[in-house]
């Protein structure tokens, strides 16, 4: 299913706030591409690993997928794809 619906999460806040921490470290420290302004596109979680904290995501999570031609494709939790799209490359 594609939608645009809002960042949901089936995490506690905790979990939640360790998966957004890692994202931006990783982000911050290169281990990531610098985020793009296209738009994502949103599925359901297909058991793959998150590009940003790397946990599972589960098939009851929203999967975000950006494709960045010729550099990768990435996939996050929506919390995730959250703290990479508004990384502020000046922290």
């Amino acid at each position: 299913r594609q939608t645009s619906a809002a960042f949901s999460t089936v995490m506690p806040p905790m979990a939640t706030k360790g998966r957004v921490e890692r994202t931006a470290d990783r982000t911050r420290l290169g281990g990531l591409p610098r985020p793009t302004t296209a738009p994502p596109s949103i599925d359901t979680g297909f058991g793959n690993r998150c590009s940003g904290c790397t946990e599972t995501i589960a098939d009851l999570e929203d999967e975000y997928f950006v494709d960045i031609p010729r550099v990768a494709l990435l996939r996050f939790h929506a919390a995730c794809y959250a703290a990479w799209s508004n990384f502020d490359t000046a922290t």
